[in-house]
C-alpha cells in the first residue's frame, strides 16, 4: 500500500515507522505506557486542552474514522477523555 507510513504486506502499519521520535509515558483510561503502545500507530490528531474530535462535524469525524485517526487531548490525568 502506499502512503506516508511504511506498511507490512498485509496492509498494517510497520513496527518501525515513526520510531525515531522521542517517546514519553502516557497514561490513558488507566494505562499507563510509552505514547505509541498506549495510543496506538498511525496518525493522531492531538489536543492541548479538550476533546479534539469535539471541533469536528460529523463528516469530517467520519472521514478521519474511516482513515484510522486516533483523537488524544494532553492534560490532567483525570480528565475524561485521556
Amino acid at each position: 500500500m502506499d502512503g506516508l507510513l511504511k506498511r507490512e504486506r498485509d496492509g498494517s502499519i510497520s513496527k518501525g515507522a515513526g520510531l525515531l521520535a522521542p517517546h514519553v509515558r502516557v497514561n490513558r483510561q488507566g494505562r499507563q505506557g510509552r505514547f505509541d503502545d498506549v495510543i496506538g500507530l498511525g496518525f493522531v490528531v492531538l489536543s492541548l486542552d479538550a476533546d479534539p474530535e469535539s471541533n469536528l462535524s460529523p463528516s469530517s469525524k467520519s472521514a478521519l474514522n474511516d482513515l484510522g485517526v486516533r483523537f488524544a487531548a494532553f492534560g490532567a490525568l483525570d480528565s475524561p477523555h485521556r
